[in-house]
């Protein structure tokens, strides 16, 4: 028995241990290992109380601070971390270097921490691709900061202890980066991102998840260093982390569809083999951590290493939701219709429990039907908002004037139901741009980027929802609104929601475009829509480039040029101004595509 007196003694009353026996294995508990327990413990609760001051904002007392610090060199056990509280450890992690340079299992080598010069703290960047990450307000306590690059956790609370330091650089990136950037929050709603917390909780407590987090995150490392590993061992760790979360999943998918025929329940098993849930009437439903591994593994598969040729510049939106970083992978798309199975099984995304799972799953729906052209599998989940209604964005003299001119030539789709509809549409197309322009330019009333995110995505899934199936050219009406509806894809594709060249989207879009253009030559469309057909004409002569389609597109647009006597590329931009247009990234190729139209004429 122990106790505490109330100075710096600690008495300690104990049985005296059995003697050993020559030749047998001395037993536990001597009185060296009593007094270390009992010391770790008084350790351990100093440490529960100061971080509770933490939390509430108060300072240490300098008594408390030596001690705290006299054991920050002390050793970890496996009772110090299951006795640690999650929230704990998200809100308290200090440097500390690793403890132990072996490796267990496998046969992995730990990096000394010598070999990681590069910082992933919020204050700097990694890579030299400014567009790759958002920056993250810096916390207002040191000590409070979440894991940095380099920095070990001293609880050791991974589901395996000793893990190499590659993988808490990984965790670190994830907490740092890709989740905050994946679900991005508005800094002045709350200091710190719950998907943090929530998502690093997950990790904790399903081992599937935790694996499929470090092959996830190792690839997004990868790619914010252009394909260069940060260390020797990095591509052999990625590779462990997703045979062991292939091999995790298909155990649970195996136990789910025997968990059928199964009575009583079935809490799970810690050791990463199942943890299933009950709903209804004793029917087992798959866990969240199930679901995002395998919408990880349909995201993450191959890093693409083609150099595509610049087609325009990147809009500043590809870098919410991490949009620039998903779409440079090759996804791995076998995997959708297990998704869409699972999240049945589940009720439907109302079902998901994990803070922003269910937004990042209808982002991940919302990405393969813009890559394709498609309507989206679920129904948009929240109300659809203005940013000038919400005041989220107040317009400066700047902003009115290019609202008063995008979509103006829009206008007469008004006189048609369907038209109407599409109208709706695009008016959010322009009030985005308009707030884009606005953020870009700067000023007191500019929207923020991440106010722009939520609507921005609920934008692109109500123009997807109206994509007609099956598609009738034989329509005019029909033919020339499916031509906007394309035209705007392309943009959107270019400005608003643009996903990198490995996606083909523009290619597919151009094609598709052309087909519907063509239709509404036979059909005499142009007669009456020439000036908006002109405009998407434009647009799929952009999206074109470096496509067999180029040539087509080239051609079209001198012969309806010449007919609506338009002589040079800024008459031309002009009347696409009246559209969807946005001069810092449609204006360059627009002058390429000029250029190589007037060019044989030229010759000539």
């Amino acid at each position: 028995m122990a106790g505490n007196a109330p100075g710096k003694f600690m008495f300690v009353e104990y049985a005296k241990p059995v003697e050993t026996v020559k030749g047998q294995k001395k037993r536990r508990g001597g009185p060296s290992e009593v007094r270390a327990h009992i010391t770790k413990n008084y350790h351990r609760n100093l440490r529960v109380k100061r971080l509770e001051s933490l939390k509430k904002g108060d300072v240490p007392s300098a008594s408390d601070q030596k001690v705290l610090n006299r054991q920050d060199s002390s050793e970890t056990n496996e009772d110090d971390v299951e006795e640690i509280e999650f929230a704990e450890v998200d809100q308290f992690i200090r440097p500390s270097p690793p403890t132990n340079p072996s490796v267990s299992p496998p046969t992995w080598t730990r990096p000394s921490p010598t070999t990681t010069a590069t910082s992933w703290s919020p204050e700097t960047h990694v890579s030299p691709n400014e567009d790759l990450t958002l920056h993250l307000p810096s916390s207002t306590f040191g000590l409070q900061t979440i894991l940095g690059e380099g920095r070990l956790d001293p609880f050791d609370v991974l589901p395996t202890q000793g893990m190499p330091l590659f993988v808490h650089q990984v965790l670190d990136h994830a907490l740092v980066h890709t989740w905050p950037n994946t679900v991005p929050l508005r800094r002045s709603l709350t200091p710190t991102n719950p998907v943090k917390s929530s998502w690093l909780k997950l990790a904790m407590d399903h081992p599937v998840a935790f694996h499929a987090f470090l092959y996830a995150t190792s690839f997004h490392i990868l790619l914010a260093h252009q394909g260069r590993e940060i260390n020797d061992s990095a591509a052999l760790l990625r590779l462990s982390h997703k045979v062991e979360t292939i091999k995790l999943v298909n155990e649970q998918l195996q136990n789910l569809s025997l968990s059928g025929g199964r009575k009583g329940s079935q809490d799970g098993k810690k050791d990463g083999m199942v943890k299933l849930e009950r709903r209804g009437s004793g029917i087992m439903t798959p866990t969240d951590a199930l679901i995002m591994a395998v919408m990880i593994l349909s995201i993450h598969s191959q890093r693409d290493e083609t150099i595509y040729p610049k087609v325009h510049a990147i809009s500043p939106l590809a870098r919410l939701n991490n949009l620039d970083v998903y779409g440079a992978m090759i996804n791995d798309e076998k995997h959708i219709q297990g998704i869409m199975l699972l999240v049945s099984h589940k009720g439907g995304l109302e079902g998901i429990q994990l803070y922003g799972m269910a937004d990042t799953l209808q982002l991940c729906d919302l990405y393969f039907a813009s890559k394709y052209a498609c309507r989206p599998n679920f129904a948009w989940r929240h109300p659809i908002i203005s940013l000038v209604v919400d005041g989220k964005h107040i317009l400066d003299p700047a902003a009115i004037d290019l609202d008063s001119e995008l979509g103006a030539g829009f206008r007469y789709l008004r006189h048609t139901p369907t038209g109407q509809q599409l109208l709706d549409v695009i008016d959010a197309f322009s009030e985005i741009t308009v707030a884009l322009d606005h953020h870009v330019r700067g000023g007191p009333t500019a929207p923020e980027l991440v106010d722009l995110m939520e609507v921005r995505n609920c934008t692109q899934h109500r123009l997807l929802s109206q994509l007609p199936n099956p598609l009738d050219l034989s329509n005019p009406e029909c033919c020339v609104h499916h031509a906007i509806r394309l035209a705007t894809l392309i943009f959107s594709e270019m400005v608003i929601f643009p996903l990198p060249p490995p996606q083909g989207v523009k290619p597919r879009l151009a094609l598709m475009l052309r087909q519907t253009l063509e239709a509404c030559h036979l059909l005499r469309c142009w007669e009456l829509h020439n000036q908006v057909l002109l405009w998407g004409l434009t647009l799929g002569a952009i999206a074109a480039n470096f496509t067999a389609q180029r040539t087509w597109y080239i051609d079209q647009l001198l012969q309806e040029t010449s007919l609506m006597q338009i002589e040079d590329w800024f008459a031309l931009e002009a009347t696409c101004s009246r559209f969807l247009w946005w001069k810092p990234i449609c204006s360059e190729p627009l002058r390429w595509v000029w250029d190589e139209m007037i060019s044989p004429i030229d010759m000539t």
